[in-house]
């Protein structure tokens, strides 16, 4: 995709000004003139850094005096630089030090002699020496360093206060003091992304350039597309998995996301959990970081928690993390307590955790549960042996009516409908330690995070009246009652998810054992009667890596299915003329609307399903049906307006989203390449303290403002997509940087530094609030620079 970028030094046109002093012609002139004038007689080029204010006081010190016009100036942040042209100086070493070349020979001088050779050229040489008397060079530096922050807003200030500023300058250098971009304005330190391999794309991915093509019929159906090919998944054939142990240890791996078979050797974490009372997400972010390291994984990460972001604890700022909502906290809630939550809450707090762990680790992340873990590990099968089970009558039925000759065909369905509720295979994995009792229900296979748990009681877990029946070890006799006392704890918890569950409609078809009390599943399953249960009680696959690998096939789906349900919210925007975050209620409404019956107010689930399906987008049966479990809120198997409202204000995106992957990224160009919307894009790290001051006034700013742009961030050393996008794609030298594109992909306006009256006036001129040419009148000064 191509990227036209305006520089720094270009200039445009005014239609206007409102400076008499100088016409603009006249000043296009002078400052043609100066160019050309430079380029005759320079003798010495100053590689100077433009996007730093330090430098360029500097500069402009430099150029208010006589004998100037022997400098050329070369400003090393112009995507135009080009080391060849200047004495093979790169940007990585003229960022270390100020650097003058000489234009006979191309001799290089560097640090304190490049400034005196600056210095003597205007006349200033004598400044060394009166720089040299410490009580006033003290002084002159600290005068240096408040001006030259500010000097822009200054303008010329005088030969006086140049001269003073020069002996400033010439101070710091003999006191060694590094003279480089005020840390409260940007970060020019970009070797954050030096540790991260980039995509190896050389633009957009392949996912990126797929074309959603809808057509309407003469009623007005939409048709449906050729769609989007199922090659998200490709996108990430492997992530970094890490899965909790119940001893305490983080462990993880890179795993096929496909397979789950486990590639290279797997790494352990000691965490340091003080008890287990409550989990801190600062541990857990620096054993992921760990991994990271030992690994050397670039890309994407998938985490099993114990439990999810809960709120009784202080905010503690990871560190180099941003900042993140005050009503975040980075404590867990206490491990028995998570299934306490309703569904909407335990939603907002895995959102919570994923987006604090990507900040403080650099990657994305996918959080899941460690009992979801182990059910990916053997959802497959699990699903399979419960369609085969609920088929058995009806197969048992059509068979005997073939018999009799009543029917031709006979069709078997994964489905069998119980009166008003189609009955759905149904799997419960559970995992019980002596701490804590999970669970995750699948539906269809697919997780069912709708389901309401909070009727099974499960935050009492430990009440003391289970204190004597903790899981035995090992080595405990068969014979011990301690196996018993272990079964009726676990057996009156059963009982009570499988009434929750009925009273709510659902019939389950099997509950799993899975993770560490699969070990001594025989010694204490055998005391818990078959009739206790709605469903049989079976023994889940051998623990070792089974949670690990879970956590991988897991991770990967989640993030397929991120994917394609951010096409399904591109191709309503698309339908409806709008961006996605612009689509009126009325409009939303009617869309549905024309999916369900004559005179029905909402629509089942096949219904649902034709709607998506006639966007023209193409999702897996397995991503259909986790699509259907998060609309179908109620679980009721009828998607009402509520529901699907519900659903699409959790998946437009807030204003000043995190976008974690070039593809991402494009795609929002995609949606807002048809609206009067301009799309203004923060580039910066996840270590940039600038960043973090400015983050408060640009979501205000985006949130105030969704009508007339919409505002997303990337982190530039989050991974490797980030990194090709930022670094290779749009040439960010400091962060944080700014992008403003309109029409698509086209940029009117970039800039650096977090002034907020610089953000106002470029994004005025983008929306055309001010006259073409007012933001580089003041803050681009023409001077006599080349390069």
């Amino acid at each position: 995709m191509l990227l036209q970028r305006v520089t720094r030094t270009q200039r445009r046109p005014r239609t206007s000004t409102s400076r008499p002093r100088t016409s603009q012609r006249s000043r296009r002139c002078a400052t043609t003139t100066a160019e050309q004038t430079t380029e005759q007689t320079w003798k010495i080029k100053y590689l100077y850094d433009g996007a730093c204010p330090v430098c360029r006081a500097l500069k402009k010190t430099l150029e208010e005096r006589k004998g100037s016009e022997q400098i050329a100036f070369v400003d090393i942040s112009s995507p135009r630089y080009d080391p060849a042209e200047n004495a093979d100086v790169t940007f990585d070493d003229a960022m270390a030090t100020i650097h003058v070349v000489e234009r006979e020979g191309n001799a290089i001088t560097t640090g304190l002699d490049a400034l005196q050779k600056l210095f003597d050229v205007v006349g200033l040489g004598w400044a060394f020496k009166l720089a040299q008397i410490p009580p006033f060079g003290a002084i002159a530096a600290l005068l240096y360093k408040l001006v030259s922050k500010n000097r822009n807003a200054l303008g010329s200030s005088g030969e006086a206060l140049g001269s003073l500023l020069a002996v400033g300058r010439a101070s710091l250098e003999l006191r060694g003091e590094k003279a480089t971009c005020a840390e409260d304005e940007e970060c020019r330190d970009v070797s954050a992304m030096d540790d991260i391999a980039p995509s190896s794309e050389e633009g957009p991915s392949k996912s990126a350039e797929v074309e959603i093509t809808r057509s309407t019929s003469e009623d007005g159906d939409m048709q449906q597309g050729n769609g989007a090919p199922e090659q998200q998944l490709g996108s990430r054939p492997e992530v970094l998995a890490a899965y909790t142990q119940s001893s305490g240890v983080l462990r993880g791996a890179i795993v096929d996301t496909r397979t789950g078979e486990i590639r290279g050797s797997v790494e352990e974490v000691a965490m340091d959990d003080e008890g287990r009372e409550c989990l801190d997400l600062n541990v857990y972010a620096n054993g992921l970081r760990t991994l990271v390291q030992e690994t050397k994984w670039p890309g994407d990460i998938a985490i099993a928690l114990p439990g999810l972001l809960g709120r009784g604890e202080a905010m503690r700022e990871a560190p180099g993390a941003p900042p993140v909502d005050l009503g975040a906290r980075t404590t867990f809630r206490e491990l028995e307590s998570t299934e306490s939550a309703s569904p909407l809450v335990q939603r907002r707090e895995r959102a919570e955790t994923e987006e604090w762990l990507r900040r403080a680790v650099g990657r994305d992340v996918v959080v899941l549960t460690s009992a979801e873990a182990h059910a990916y590990g053997h959802a497959e099968e699990a699903y399979e042996r419960s369609v085969e089970r609920l088929c058995q009558p009806e197969r048992e039925a059509s068979s005997e009516q073939e018999n009799r000759g009543e029917i031709d065909d006979v069709s078997v369905s994964s489905s069998i409908r119980t009166e008003k509720r189609i009955r759905s295979p149904l799997c419960v994995t559970v995992t019980a330690t002596t701490e804590a009792i999970h669970v995750a229900i699948f539906r269809d296979g697919v997780t069912m995070r709708t389901a309401d748990l909070r009727g099974a009681s499960l935050g009492f877990w430990n009440l003391p009246v289970w204190s004597s029946s903790p899981r035995p070890s090992k080595d405990t006799p068969a014979e011990d009652d301690a196996w018993k006392r272990w079964a009726e704890r676990v057996q009156h918890y059963l009982e009570r998810i499988d009434a929750t569950l009925l009273e709510q409609g659902f019939l389950v078809d099997e509950y799993m054992i899975a993770g560490s009390a699969t070990e001594t599943f025989k010694l204490w399953a055998k005391h818990i009667p078959k009739s206790a249960l709605s469903a049989p009680l079976l023994e889940g696959p051998s623990p070792r890596y089974e949670g690990l690998r879970g956590t991988g096939i897991g991770g990967g789906f989640q993030y397929r299915y991120r994917d394609d349900v951010a096409l399904v919210r591109s191709a309503i925007g698309e339908a409806l003329g709008e961006a996605p975050q612009l689509v009126p209620i009325d409009e939303l409404r009617g869309l549905f609307d024309r999916f369900c019956d004559e005179g029905e107010s909402d629509m089942g689930l096949e219904e649902f399903v034709r709607l998506v399906r006639a966007l023209g987008v193409r999702m897996p049966d397995d991503e259909i049906r986790e699509l259907v479990s998060d609309v179908d809120s109620m679980c009721l198997d009828r998607v009402t307006f509520d529901e699907f409202q519900q659903w699409w204000l959790t998946v437009i995106g807030q204003a000043a989203e995190v976008l974690h992957t070039e593809d991402a990224f494009d795609q929002v160009l995609r949606e807002e390449s048809t609206g009067n919307r301009v799309v203004i894009l923060m580039v910066g790290f996840t270590t940039c303290k600038p960043c973090k001051k400015f983050l408060p006034f640009f979501e205000k700013w985006a949130a105030d403002n969704e009508r007339v742009a919409r505002c997303v961030r990337v982190y530039a050393n989050e991974n490797g997509s980030t990194v090709h996008l930022a670094r290779d794609r749009l040439k960010i030298r400091s962060t944080p940087t700014f992008f403003i594109f309109k029409d698509g992909d086209r940029i009117v306006h970039t800039h650096t530094g977090i002034s907020e009256e610089k953000f106002a006036d470029g994004v005025d001129e983008a929306l055309g609030l001010i006259p073409e040419g007012s933001y580089a009148e003041k803050w681009q000064a023409p001077t006599s620079t080349i390069g």
